[in-house]
């Protein structure tokens, strides 16, 4: 997942549009909700800084496409906090 995350938040857009269809793919694809809770926990790790500031806006807008792409997972329940 850290490799998706890194694409989401490239500075050429099509790679940045890339990386959340591939999100999207990914977790569309999953067989439990864990994984995506996993992924979903990780994308905002990210946005709360794990990994550094994000300085740049498309890197915000990358990351803010990944937690729709995983927000939209049919059958979850749990609530986003940022």
């Amino acid at each position: 997942m850290p490799a998706v995350l890194a694409l989401v938040r490239n500075a050429d857009a099509a790679r940045r549009e890339d990386g959340v269809r591939m999100l999207r793919a990914l977790v569309g694809k999953c067989s439990t909700l864990e994984v995506v809770d996993r992924a979903l926990d990780q994308t905002l790790a990210v946005l709360r800084g794990s990994e550094g500031k994000l300085t740049q806006l498309n890197q915000r807008v990358g990351m803010y496409g990944a937690l729709a792409a995983l927000c939209d997972v049919q059958g979850r329940g749990k609530q986003v906090r940022i």
